[in-house]
This record gives C-alpha cells, sequence and structure tokens, in this order.
C-alpha cells in the first residue's frame, strides 16, 4: 500500500484490494480492515458514524482527509486484531464530552487507537517520514537591538502596560512586530530613506544581508518571507541596491494576469516566479506568506528566510513548505532572525518572546490529535509574556 502515491510501504502487508464500488461509511468496510496512516480518501460528502465523526472531531480533519502540517491520510489495511467498527470510540456525544472539551483524555484516546502501534487505528506519518527529501536545516541569527530599538521597546511595553482595551492591547502588539523588522516602520517614513541609511539603522536587516552574500557565494537561491508589505518594500530596495539585481515582490497586490499582451508575464506572479527560476546562480525573492500557502513549488530556492514572523506555526510552515517539498534536490536552510539585548535594559526581546512561544506551538502541532489555538489566543499569550 502506498502513501500519497510515494510508493513507500507503511504497512508491513499489501492489503487485498478493496471493494470495487468504494463504501461511504466506516461501518460499511468489510471485516479484517483496520484503519491507519495511509492510502486514499473517501468522498467528503460522506455520511459520517460515531467513529468517523470522533476522528474529525479530535483533530478537526483526521478522518479522510490529509492534515495540513502532517500529511496525513487514511486507509484500509489488513487487521489481525482490530477492524473498524461503529462504537469503537462510543456515540458521537459521548466522545466529545470526553475528549473534544478537554484535552487532559488525549492518552486514553491514543490507547484507543492503538496510535502507532502495529496494526494501529492511527498512524501519523511526515511528509519526510514517506518522501525521500534532503536534510532541512534551522539557523536562529542572533542580533544585536540598537540603542534607538531598545528605546522604542521599553516605550512599547509602557504604552502595552497602560492598555485599557483589547483593540489598543493588539495594536501596541502589531507596533512591536513592525520595531522587530524595522524601526523605520513606526515613523512610516521608509520609501523616503536611502538603502544605506535603511541598512545601518537595523542590525537585523545587516545580519540577513551578511547570510545573504554568503548565500550568494554558493551560487544559490533565497526566499524572504515578510508579511508587512512596507517591509517587503524596504527588503527589495536594499537587496536590489546591495546586489545589483531587481528583487521582485509577490504578494496580494501582484497580478495573476497581465492586461496588456504586449507586457504579458512581465510583473505577473507566474512571470516573477519564471524569471527567478530561469534565471542561474544567485537569486533573491520576498513573498508575502499568506500568498505563499496554496500552489506555489519553488524547489530551484534552498534558503528560506522568515523576517518578521507572524504568530501562526501552521503560516510559517507552509511558507517553509514551498520549498521543502518533493522536487527539492539540496539541504534546505531556514533562517529566523532574533533580537537580543546583551545590555539587559530589555531582559527578553519581543523576538526572543515570540521564538519561545513558536516553539512551544510546533511541539503542540506535533501532538496533532489536539487543536492548535487560534491566532487571536496565541497573540493573546505573546502580549502576557511581554509583560511578564
Amino acid at each position: 500500500m502506498s502513501f500519497l502515491g510515494i510508493g513507500k510501504s507503511i504497512h508491513p502487508m499489501r492489503p487485498p484490494a478493496p471493494p470495487a464500488s468504494s463504501p461511504h461509511r466506516l461501518d460499511e468496510f468489510p471485516a479484517g480492515y483496520s484503519l491507519a496512516g495511509c492510502a486514499p480518501a473517501l468522498p467528503a460528502s460522506a455520511s459520517p458514524t460515531a467513529s468517523e465523526y470522533a476522528l474529525k472531531s479530535s483533530c478537526r480533519s483526521i478522518a479522510f482527509h490529509r492534515t495540513v502540517n502532517s500529511a496525513l491520510t487514511v486507509c484500509l489495511t489488513p487487521g489481525g486484531r482490530s477492524t473498524v467498527q461503529p462504537g469503537l470510540l462510543s456515540s458521537a456525544k459521548e466522545f466529545t464530552e470526553r475528549f473534544e472539551h478537554t484535552t487532559a483524555n488525549l492518552e486514553e484516546l491514543k490507547r484507543a487507537l492503538l496510535f502507532q502501534q502495529p496494526h494501529a487505528f492511527l498512524l501519523r506519518r511526515n511528509k519526510s517520514d514517506i518522501a525521500e527529501l534532503p536534510p532541512k536545516h534551522l539557523k536562529k541569527i542572533s542580533c544585536e537591538t540598537s540603542g534607538t530599538e531598545i528605546e522604542l521597546h521599553l516605550q512599547l511595553l509602557e504604552e502595552l502596560r497602560g492598555g485599557q482595551s483589547q483593540t489598543s492591547i493588539f495594536r501596541v502588539l502589531h507596533k512591536f512586530a513592525l520595531l522587530s523588522q524595522h524601526p523605520a516602520l513606526l515613523a512610516a517614513t521608509a520609501e523616503d530613506i536611502s538603502p544605506e541609511e535603511l541598512i545601518a539603522a537595523s542590525p537585523k536587516l545587516k545580519a540577513v544581508i551578511r547570510e545573504l552574500h554568503n548565500i550568494r557565494g554558493k551560487q544559490e537561491k533565497a526566499i524572504i518571507f515578510a508579511r508587512h508589505r512596507a517591509m517587503q518594500s524596504i527588503l527589495a530596495k536594499v537587496l536590489s541596491s546591495e546586489f545589483q539585481l531587481p528583487v521582485r515582490i509577490i504578494n496580494g497586490d501582484t497580478k495573476t494576469k497581465s492586461s496588456s499582451f504586449r507586457a504579458q508575464g512581465q510583473q505577473t506572479r507566474n512571470g516573477i516566479l519564471d524569471e527567478f527560476k530561469r534565471k542561474p546562480g544567485f537569486g533573491a525573492l520576498i513573498l508575502s506568506p499568506f500568498v505563499a500557502g496554496i500552489g506555489l513549488t519553488i524547489t530551484e530556492a534552498n534558503h528560506v528566510f522568515h523576517y518578521g514572523r507572524w504568530w501562526n506555526p501552521a503560516v510559517e510552515s507552509q511558507a517553509t513548505d514551498r520549498l521543502y517539498r518533493i522536487g527539492q534536490i539540496k539541504d534546505v536552510f531556514v533562517y529566523l532572525p532574533i533580537y537580543h539585548d546583551t545590555s539587559q535594559r530589555v531582559p527578553v526581546t519581543f523576538d526572543e518572546r515570540l521564538d519561545a512561544l513558536m516553539e512551544r506551538k510546533y511541539r503542540l502541532a506535533e501532538e496533532f490529535l489536539k487543536p492548535l489555538a487560534s491566532e487571536e489566543e496565541i497573540g493573546g499569550e505573546l502580549v502576557n509574556e511581554l509583560l511578564k
């Protein structure tokens, strides 16, 4: 039995062919089959039994759907001791009460599903488990916070402590996110500043440029993800000047089609991507992480920078996966520039708080039976961390 068409066996035995007419309910599967983490998905319109509902409820997309981060699907394999049966996890109501409203019973749920055991009802397979991908390396770039940035950070902390409403608190959080990218973003005058001045004002930008020079020395390509459009413009301006080559941006404003036949392919999404992919040697491309989540494959690049991270680990993972996917033949390097303050006037910077929070969320994502918190909840956690 192959997994996602890759052809790497998960179960040691190849199951007999399923019934000619694929059943739409778990209780319609013939005896002798058990639920495992491989093989073809069934129609989303299929009517659920309690067991199917339980699986869907517990991780919001396990039964008959791939999960975004773990590439999990559901299939049939021959089972010696456990077969799919209605009521395996009790009724949908009982399941909701026991598992969906609390995370305290996840170990009990795993035991019921024989998680990761032979003949399991549920197996987890990451993309790296089933596809022969090259290694992926994470590099955290330590950047010394400037005096100006320290002063602005302390001012924002006072503003955060004085916040009277959720709206005002999240407005300050947005300012922290801007400051962590470039202090000029708080003044809204970045477009009038020269590339040289922009570099001089930001140790983080300097550090990223140093890494890009190393990448150029290897004649490899890099993608820089930046959420805020003003920062995307700063990066394009600075990198184009520094490396004397066009550095394009793909975001929500980038056209998917050209309105002019003569200009067809120029400055459109596909045109920018084609130019980046075809040009030999070093290149840099700036992308919004929000437009990079769907339909992009850029395996010609093998270096990815997350500049100005957003507190959603799923968005960040999907952005990285534009490079780290089937077709990639080089080692992939993921860079996280993170500010720190050796003067200890800011004992833990915004970047360090965010990085610690993201690491916790990535670990929770590995516990894939537990739904991830919403962006609003994660943002609230980040605020609480800043106020410590």
